[in-house]
């Protein structure tokens, strides 16, 4: 079984232009989407960028993650 993925406009542009912004680092976040078409097709419609320095899992990143929830 294969997974096909698409990207909603937005998403994609908050991924580029905050990649854009943090060009030497690591960008780590949220993507938020749904699974449609009997899950087969996974739809993500949006993002949460979190963090571009501490990549690892650390307290930065458990903050970022509860404040999401």
């Amino acid at each position: 079984m294969s997974l096909n993925y698409s990207i909603s406009p937005l998403a994609y542009l908050k991924i580029v232009l905050h990649s854009a912004k943090y060009p030497s680092s690591t960008i780590v976040g949220i993507l938020i989407g749904s699974l449609e078409g009997g899950s087969i097709n996974v739809v993500i419609q949006d993002v949460i960028p979190l963090l571009h320095h501490w990549t690892s899992l650390s307290c930065m990143m458990e903050a970022g993650l509860q404040l999401v929830r």
